[in-house]
Protein backbone atom coordinates (compact mmCIF):
# COMPACT_ATOMS: atom_id res chain seq x y z
CA UNK A 1 0.00 0.00 0.00
CA UNK A 2 2.84 2.57 0.84
CA UNK A 3 4.30 1.94 -2.76
CA UNK A 4 0.76 2.38 -4.52
CA UNK A 5 0.65 5.77 -2.25
CA UNK A 6 4.45 6.62 -3.08
CA UNK A 7 3.96 6.22 -6.79
CA UNK A 8 1.21 8.45 -7.07
CA UNK A 9 2.74 11.14 -4.94
CA UNK A 10 5.47 10.68 -7.37
CA UNK A 11 3.33 11.35 -10.27
CA UNK A 12 1.75 14.20 -8.76
CA UNK A 13 4.91 15.79 -8.15
CA UNK A 14 6.40 15.07 -12.05
CA UNK A 15 2.93 16.09 -13.15
CA UNK A 16 3.55 19.73 -11.03
CA UNK A 17 7.08 19.95 -12.45
CA UNK A 18 5.81 19.46 -15.57
CA UNK A 19 2.95 21.94 -15.56
CA UNK A 20 5.73 24.61 -14.01
CA UNK A 21 7.88 23.74 -16.78
CA UNK A 22 5.26 24.27 -19.93
CA UNK A 23 3.83 27.62 -18.06
CA UNK A 24 7.66 29.02 -17.28
CA UNK A 25 9.79 27.15 -19.14
CA UNK A 26 10.56 29.72 -21.51
CA UNK A 27 11.16 32.04 -18.71
CA UNK A 28 14.02 29.67 -16.98
CA UNK A 29 15.65 29.18 -20.01
CA UNK A 30 15.83 32.96 -20.94
CA UNK A 31 17.04 33.88 -17.49
CA UNK A 32 19.48 30.88 -17.48
CA UNK A 33 21.28 32.49 -21.19
CA UNK A 34 20.60 35.90 -19.17
CA UNK A 35 22.98 34.95 -16.27
CA UNK A 36 25.22 33.09 -18.79
CA UNK A 37 25.43 36.31 -21.12
CA UNK A 38 25.85 38.98 -18.23
CA UNK A 39 28.60 36.75 -16.68
CA UNK A 40 30.54 36.62 -20.06
CA UNK A 41 30.00 40.65 -20.38
CA UNK A 42 31.33 41.19 -17.17
CA UNK A 43 34.42 39.11 -17.64
CA UNK A 44 34.55 40.70 -21.52
CA UNK A 45 34.66 43.78 -19.91
CA UNK A 46 37.25 43.11 -16.88
CA UNK A 47 39.45 41.52 -18.93
CA UNK A 48 39.54 44.63 -21.75
CA UNK A 49 40.11 46.90 -18.93
CA UNK A 50 42.88 45.29 -17.72
CA UNK A 51 44.36 44.78 -21.18
CA UNK A 52 44.31 48.63 -21.76
CA UNK A 53 45.79 49.43 -17.95
CA UNK A 54 48.62 47.23 -19.07
CA UNK A 55 49.02 48.80 -22.29
CA UNK A 56 48.97 52.16 -20.56
CA UNK A 57 51.22 51.19 -18.00
CA UNK A 58 54.15 49.70 -20.41
CA UNK A 59 53.75 53.19 -22.53
CA UNK A 60 53.98 55.51 -19.13
CA UNK A 61 56.88 53.26 -18.43
CA UNK A 62 58.54 53.48 -21.53
CA UNK A 63 58.03 57.55 -21.75
CA UNK A 64 59.56 57.18 -18.39
CA UNK A 65 62.81 55.89 -19.80
CA UNK A 66 63.09 58.84 -22.44
CA UNK A 67 65.45 61.91 -21.68
CA UNK A 68 62.45 64.25 -22.55
CA UNK A 69 60.00 63.13 -20.36
CA UNK A 70 59.26 66.60 -18.63
CA UNK A 71 58.23 68.37 -22.11
CA UNK A 72 56.26 65.20 -23.15
CA UNK A 73 54.61 64.40 -19.94
CA UNK A 74 51.58 66.34 -20.53
CA UNK A 75 50.96 64.89 -24.22
CA UNK A 76 51.63 61.34 -22.89
CA UNK A 77 49.36 62.15 -19.60
CA UNK A 78 46.41 63.40 -22.24
CA UNK A 79 46.28 59.86 -23.73
CA UNK A 80 46.20 58.14 -20.46
CA UNK A 81 43.05 57.25 -17.73
CA UNK A 82 42.95 59.04 -14.57
CA UNK A 83 45.05 57.89 -12.64
CA UNK A 84 48.05 56.91 -14.30
CA UNK A 85 47.70 60.54 -15.86
CA UNK A 86 48.01 62.02 -12.78
CA UNK A 87 50.73 59.52 -11.81
CA UNK A 88 52.60 60.82 -15.06
CA UNK A 89 52.17 64.29 -14.27
CA UNK A 90 53.29 64.04 -10.19
CA UNK A 91 55.98 62.25 -12.09
CA UNK A 92 57.22 64.80 -14.38
CA UNK A 93 56.47 67.38 -11.70
CA UNK A 94 58.68 66.04 -9.23
CA UNK A 95 61.57 65.89 -12.61
CA UNK A 96 61.08 69.19 -12.85
CA UNK A 97 61.45 69.69 -8.95
CA UNK A 98 64.48 67.83 -8.73
CA UNK A 99 65.64 70.30 -11.97
CA UNK A 100 65.02 73.48 -9.92
CA UNK A 101 61.90 74.27 -12.56
CA UNK A 102 59.25 75.39 -9.61
CA UNK A 103 57.63 77.60 -11.65
CA UNK A 104 56.83 73.92 -14.13
CA UNK A 105 56.19 71.75 -11.64
CA UNK A 106 53.59 74.34 -10.27
CA UNK A 107 52.32 74.52 -13.63
CA UNK A 108 51.55 70.78 -13.35
CA UNK A 109 50.41 70.57 -9.91
CA UNK A 110 47.60 73.02 -10.40
CA UNK A 111 46.74 71.14 -13.94
CA UNK A 112 46.34 67.88 -11.64
CA UNK A 113 44.28 69.95 -8.77
CA UNK A 114 41.88 71.18 -10.80
CA UNK A 115 41.58 67.93 -13.01
CA UNK A 116 38.17 66.72 -12.04
CA UNK A 117 39.43 63.37 -12.87
CA UNK A 118 42.43 63.08 -10.24
CA UNK A 119 41.56 60.56 -7.38
CA UNK A 120 41.19 62.93 -4.45
CA UNK A 121 44.09 61.73 -2.52
CA UNK A 122 46.17 62.52 -5.28
CA UNK A 123 44.67 65.87 -6.20
CA UNK A 124 45.22 66.55 -2.28
CA UNK A 125 48.70 65.99 -2.38
CA UNK A 126 48.82 68.40 -5.64
CA UNK A 127 47.19 71.21 -3.48
CA UNK A 128 49.73 70.41 -0.71
CA UNK A 129 52.41 71.35 -3.57
CA UNK A 130 50.97 73.74 -5.19
CA UNK A 131 50.67 75.74 -1.79
CA UNK A 132 54.02 74.88 -1.04
CA UNK A 133 55.24 76.69 -4.63
CA UNK A 134 52.73 79.41 -5.23
CA UNK A 135 54.79 82.47 -4.29
CA UNK A 136 52.17 84.24 -5.76
CA UNK A 137 49.92 86.43 -3.10
CA UNK A 138 47.28 87.80 -5.22
CA UNK A 139 45.25 83.61 -5.14
CA UNK A 140 46.61 83.32 -1.51
CA UNK A 141 42.43 82.89 -0.34
CA UNK A 142 42.14 80.22 -3.22
CA UNK A 143 44.85 78.10 -1.97
CA UNK A 144 43.70 78.74 1.76
CA UNK A 145 39.77 77.20 0.40
CA UNK A 146 41.22 74.52 -0.81
CA UNK A 147 43.57 73.92 2.03
CA UNK A 148 40.70 74.08 4.27
CA UNK A 149 38.47 71.49 2.18
CA UNK A 150 41.40 68.87 2.63
CA UNK A 151 42.27 69.21 6.50
CA UNK A 152 37.97 69.81 7.12
CA UNK A 153 37.65 66.09 5.30
CA UNK A 154 38.41 63.24 7.68
CA UNK A 155 39.12 61.28 4.96
CA UNK A 156 41.95 62.86 3.06
CA UNK A 157 45.05 61.37 4.34
CA UNK A 158 47.05 64.63 4.02
CA UNK A 159 44.61 66.33 6.02
CA UNK A 160 47.49 67.23 8.50
CA UNK A 161 49.76 68.29 6.16
CA UNK A 162 47.37 70.43 4.74
CA UNK A 163 46.57 72.26 8.06
CA UNK A 164 50.25 72.92 8.50
CA UNK A 165 50.57 74.26 5.08
CA UNK A 166 47.59 76.64 6.06
CA UNK A 167 49.12 77.70 8.80
CA UNK A 168 52.41 78.51 7.70
CA UNK A 169 50.52 80.59 4.76
CA UNK A 170 48.23 82.21 7.66
CA UNK A 171 51.86 82.63 9.48
CA UNK A 172 53.50 84.24 6.62
CA UNK A 173 50.54 87.05 6.31
CA UNK A 174 51.23 87.85 9.94
CA UNK A 175 48.09 86.20 11.07
CA UNK A 176 49.50 84.30 13.96
CA UNK A 177 45.95 83.69 15.47
CA UNK A 178 44.75 82.17 12.27
CA UNK A 179 47.80 80.19 12.04
CA UNK A 180 46.98 78.01 15.32
CA UNK A 181 45.85 74.68 13.91
CA UNK A 182 42.31 73.93 13.53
Amino acid sequence: MTDLLQEVDDMMRQERLAKIWHNHGNFIIGAIVAIILATAAFSGIKSWNAHVRTQQTEKLMAALDENNFTEKAPEIAADLRPGLKTVALLTAAGKHLEEEKPEEALILFKQIAGDKSTPRDLAGFAVIMEARLNKNEGNKQDILAALENIYRSSASPWRFHAALEAAVLKASADNYAGAAMP
